[in-house]
């Protein structure tokens, strides 16, 4: 149903991925990290989920950030992550 809703809202556009850019900064949002073509992201952020675990890391120039779960359905975990931008620094946030 998520899949089906999502299409209708969209106007049955479907991607694997958004770009948004705040500033100079370019954020690319993506659900599985293994979906994205790393190598060609230009993105200095990415922003993952798909496994609800939270972690944030490096990898070459790009900062990677899965956020965990924000309503803790299946981890019973919740946790989100703010982001400055003005220095890329990362703070967690467990609810």
């Amino acid at each position: 149903g998520e899949k089906e809703g999502l299409l209708k809202i969209s106007g049955g556009k479907s991607s694997n991925h958004s770009k948004v850019g705040i500033g100079k900064i370019k954020i690319t949002v993506v659900h599985d990290l293994n979906k994205l073509d790393f190598e060609k992201e230009d993105a200095q952020v990415i922003v993952y989920g798909h496994s609800h675990i939270s972690k944030i890391s490096k990898e070459k120039d790009k900062l990677l950030i899965n956020p965990g779960e924000c309503c803790g359905w299946i981890t019973g975990q919740s946790s989100v992550v703010l982001l400055d931008l003005s220095n890329l620094s990362v703070q967690t946030v467990v609810l």
